[in-house]
């Protein structure tokens, strides 16, 4: 069901490119509502549970350096 939201989680060891592309292939594929999972606060390795952070479209995000 392309109108369901799917919650992307990564650690540390993923890098920001990996993930972008990810995130570029799942809209790509016509799903539109990728968000990421929010880990801060917990424990490295914990299984609670955790709070969902809506992406902002990656063309939103000026890369490093990058003149807006």
């Amino acid at each position: 069901n392309k109108d369901e939201r799917i919650f992307l989680r990564a650690d540390k060891t993923v890098d920001y490119g990996t993930l972008m592309g990810v995130m570029d292939k799942l809209r790509a594929a016509g799903y539109p509502k990728v968000a990421l999972v929010n880990l801060q606060g917990q424990e490295e390795g914990s299984a609670a549970a955790t709070a969902p952070v809506p992406a902002a479209p990656v063309a939103a995000v000026p890369a490093p350096g990058a003149t807006p």
